[in-house]
């Protein structure tokens, strides 16, 4: 039975992808008349007769129900927009509940839907409104990131973080102001042992988006500087307190786990992410050595120290660190993204050849 309803749901979707896509050429037409589009009334109907209701009561755990159901909540929230609006309460409060009872990524992939498509200004109610649902959603993930092995549930942690991503696209303020960043930070950090390439780069982009806001919140603030330890933050105009109050809260989470960040990115750089992932942990280095500077040159050392003990010399090593450090110093970012991949390029060499003498399987 299951499977005929998701059947039935796939049609209904179908309908209004179609009616949509063809809605598009007469959108400004159909606004200057006030007329109610058929398929405005049709999901209205549906939401007041309770047959949303009824499906996710009897059928979120059904995976193939669920993801025909969520692919039409998306036509919901994105093609009928405006209209859907006054619904968007009560499909939040669905979608928690149902991530609740069953944790299907499905459901976090329409919470995207909805941040991406009607959070539509810094600290406006429907905005907050949106924040704390993330916020809901993301006390379920924390509780099931604690039961739960990560490289189990790849595609939830994916479209958790793809959430997020949206978050700080958006509305970056409102989610930094709003509590949630500290313990997804920190479940991100966890979240860097996943061998799933998808999830990997979800993650890493959310590090690279929140690292480059906040950059760009010190930028409006003090001029570029040459001398790291004498910073002069005098301007012309003053900063925004709303950015300074952001940029403090986002380098408090940074300076609480800016040493594990960079060991697991660095730990994930030597054994675990692809090679072409490169570039995603360079910008993520990149930033933070820009933001804290010190504490970086501090972090990398530990992060060094860690290692295991095979494939490079406690002389290597070290001149990794300094090497690192000197660019830091100077401020070389092109330089120092090349110490960091010759290491790597090293590391990695070492280690596949001692791992082939020992004959493991690559």
């Amino acid at each position: 039975m299951a499977v005929n309803i998701a059947d039935k749901i796939e049609q209904i979707a179908l309908v209004l992808k179609t009616i949509a896509e063809r809605r598009g050429e007469e959108k400004v037409a159909e606004n200057s008349s006030g007329e109610v589009h058929p398929c405005i009334v049709l999901i209205q109907q549906m939401w007041e007769s309770k047959i949303f209701d009824m499906l996710f009561a009897n059928y979120a755990a059904h995976k193939q129900l669920s993801e025909s159901l969520a692919r039409l909540l998306k036509y919901c929230v994105v093609s009928y927009s405006k209209d859907f609006r006054p619904m968007l309460p009560t499909l939040m409060e669905r979608l928690i509940t149902a991530f609740g009872q069953t944790a299907l990524s499905c459901y976090l992939w329409v919470a995207t839907k909805c941040v991406r498509e009607h959070a539509d200004g810094e600290g406006n109610p429907v905005t907050l409104a949106l924040i704390s649902f993330v916020s809901r959603l993301s006390t379920v993930m924390f509780s099931t990131l604690s039961e739960a092995q990560v490289n189990g549930i790849p595609d939830v942690i994916e479209e958790y973080f793809r959430l997020n991503i949206a978050c700080v696209d958006i509305v970056p303020a409102t989610f930094v102001q709003s509590g949630i960043l500290p313990p997804t930070f920190q479940a991100g950090i966890e979240c860097l042992s996943i061998e799933q390439p998808d999830t990997l780069v979800a993650v890493l982009t959310f590090f690279s988006k929140l690292l480059s806001y906040a950059m760009t919140l010190k930028e409006s603030q003090q001029p570029v500087v040459a001398d790291l330890t004498s910073v002069n933050v005098s301007s012309s105009q003053p900063p925004s307190e709303v950015a300074r109050h952001n940029l403090v809260h986002i380098e408090t989470v940074i300076r609480q786990f800016g040493g594990e960040l960079t060991y697991k990115m660095l730990y994930g750089n030597l054994y675990i992410f692809p090679r072409d992932f490169q570039t995603d942990v360079d910008s993520c280095f990149k930033y933070m050595v820009k933001l804290m500077p010190l504490e970086s040159q501090q972090w990398m050392l530990d992060a060094v120290q860690r290692l295991p003990a095979t494939n490079l010399t406690a002389k290597e090593k070290n001149k990794f660190v300094m090497d690192y450090n000197a660019q830091i110093q100077a401020r070389d970012w092109s330089r120092l993204r090349r110490v960091l991949n010759d290491f790597t390029a090293i590391y990695r060499r070492r280690y596949v050849t001692s791992r082939r003498n020992r004959g493991d399987v690559l």
